[in-house]
């Protein structure tokens, strides 16, 4: 054809390459979209994989951190339980020597039980009134005392031990005048059934005692009275390598004094005085320093018949020694003691006495009850 015509293969060749660009523009578009929503996707995947990686991380310290804290925790446990056998260890060993721990830790628990490590020797309020010469005495004694608290050097060692004593003591006292004294020479026998949590029960017959008071001064008028004497502790006790209480495998010399004053018709004060010395223990070995004991006293005439009275009593000293080292400290505590008394016939006495320890630095914090029959002849 002629020049002005549009050849038609031409138009249609322009036409499917606009088509072609424009379908180009349009797939780099969308691919461009589908990048950009492809990176935000990844960031949001990055992020929370971030997250929890953080999240792991701290995972990982709070149990490292725990797994320190339940070891640090384990680990004082231990140290709380190694320090309570070290204590109890401590505490056996304290007072007898370490080769035999168990009688160590019975004569421990119930040597303490006994005001002086002999029966019988400690008075109570009244005691130092002398009798008339000529009068006898036939006395019983039984006590029950118990503990489960021990202290060393102030500090609390147990309070779960379970001890236990019931002690019967036959006493016989003869009053006799001297010139212008009175004297009272006498003789105990204690015997007794200790029992101790985890140990075997020991019974049997204690150390006898014999023994008196002198009376320079006794003037029953004006109710004053003053003694002293002393009392020997013979080893004759059965169990005495078992850590018997009362059979404690040693002589004991007691030595004490005291004063009796009347105030009035009603009320009395006495003060007693006493110190003890005692030999080696041949089966330990041990070596007891002097031990020392006071006792105050008031005392009310309830009636013609019946009686009150009050005692403040402190101990110290009887420390214990083993080729020349200390195994046992000082017994030192005070002991409150309430009694009661009353005549059931003019010359048949009834006895009951409440005591208990406190502000114990070394030894049993103890509490117990006595009863007393005396039968005057």
């Amino acid at each position: 054809g002629g020049a002005g015509e549009r050849n038609p293969h031409v138009s249609h060749s322009r036409e499917k390459t606009a088509n072609f660009a424009d379908q180009f523009r349009i797939w780099r578009l969308e691919r461009w979209q589908r990048h950009r929503a492809y990176c935000a996707y990844a960031r949001k995947l990055i992020t929370q994989r971030f997250s929890i990686f953080n999240t792991q991380i701290k995972i990982k310290k709070l149990r490292k951190d725990l797994s320190g804290l339940c070891a640090r925790k384990t680990h004082l446990k231990k140290m709380s339980q190694n320090n309570g056998e070290l204590k109890m260890k401590q505490m056996k060993n304290y007072f007898y020597h370490r080769s035999n721990q168990k009688i160590a830790a019975l004569v421990f628990a119930l040597t303490a039980a006994l005001d002086l490590q002999a029966a019988g020797v400690s008075s109570d309020a009244g005691d130092y009134q002398a009798l008339p010469g000529g009068t006898n005495l036939a006395v019983a004694y039984y006590q029950h005392m118990e503990a489960d608290k021990a202290y060393a050097n102030g500090d609390k060692v147990a309070d779960d031990l379970d001890l236990s004593i019931d002690l019967g003591i036959l006493r016989y006292v003869r009053f006799i005048e001297v010139g212008d004294w009175i004297v009272d020479p006498q003789f105990l026998l204690p015997f007794a059934k200790q029992k101790m949590n985890g140990a075997d029960d020991i019974s049997g017959v204690g150390d006898l005692i014999v023994g008196g008071i002198a009376w320079p001064l006794h003037d029953a008028e004006k109710g004053r009275y003053f003694g002293f004497g002393g009392f020997l502790t013979v080893p004759t006790g059965s169990n005495e390598t078992k850590g018997f209480a009362i059979s404690n495998d040693r002589y004991q010399y007691n030595v004490q004094a005291g004063y009796y004053h009347a105030l009035t018709d009603k009320f009395a004060l006495e003060a007693v005085g006493q110190f003890e010395l005692y030999s080696e223990q041949k089966y330990t070995n041990i070596e007891k320093e002097v031990f020392f004991q006071t006792d105050f006293s008031a005392l009310y005439k309830v009636t013609d018949k019946s009686n009150l009275a009050v005692t403040w009593r402190h101990t110290d000293g009887g420390k214990e020694k083993v080729n020349g080292v200390t195994e046992r400290g000082s017994d030192r505590k005070d002991t409150f003691v309430v009694s009661a008394s009353t005549n059931i016939k003019p010359n048949l006495q009834l006895l009951l006495q409440w005591r208990q320890d406190v502000n114990v630095e070394n030894g049993l914090e103890i509490s117990g009850l006595q009863s007393r029959l005396l039968y005057a002849f």
